[in-house]
């Protein structure tokens, strides 16, 4: 508990190690020690094995200067690299959330086109669901989004509910 006893890197090591699970406070840490600016590589490679940190070991040449390492920069580093790295998979999942978002606008709109041709045309709920291979109840609730809600996308519909056939109908 109290690491003031140590006189060596064993004090930043248990530190490190004991802090290691939260971040501020081991940022907070290794900013006012100084210690940590100038560890022994001992003491860094025991770090990076306790906590885990494979950045650590691999980045840690980078560091390095005549047989001590700055934790400090390490630290830095290995944090925006974790920043970086929920960055691009925030990234990536936003794209993919609109890619799909954007298919079912597409889906929606197509929807709308085809439904209204055929009403049109003088075409019945029945014969445009038998044609679209949909259901009477399925046409009718597209039919619903469309006339209450006229500027919309029918984005309020569950695509997941509307048959394979019908949304491979749609796509094309």
């Amino acid at each position: 508990e109290n690491t003031d006893i140590f006189e060596t890197d064993l004090k930043q090591v248990f530190d490190y190690i004991r802090y290691s699970k939260d971040g501020e406070k081991l940022k907070h840490l290794v900013e006012t020690d100084c210690a940590y600016r100038n560890i022994s590589e001992d003491a860094y490679d025991v770090i990076a094995a306790f906590t885990h940190a494979d950045q650590l070991t691999e980045n840690k040449n980078t560091y390095k200067e005549g047989g001590r390492i700055n934790m400090c920069e390490a630290l830095t580093q290995l944090i925006e690299n974790g920043r970086n790295e929920g960055i691009s998979i925030g990234r990536n999942e936003g794209i993919s959330i609109g890619r799909n978002e954007g298919r079912d606008e597409g889906i929606s709109i197509k929807m709308k086109e085809l439904i209204r041709k055929k009403l049109s045309k003088g075409k019945s709920i029945s014969v445009i669901a038998d044609e679209l291979e949909a259901t009477v109840g399925e046409i009718e609730r597209f039919m619903e989004v469309m006339w209450n809600c006229p500027d919309t996308t029918l984005l309020s519909i569950d695509f997941k509910d509307i048959p394979l056939e019908l949304r491979k109908l749609v796509n094309n």
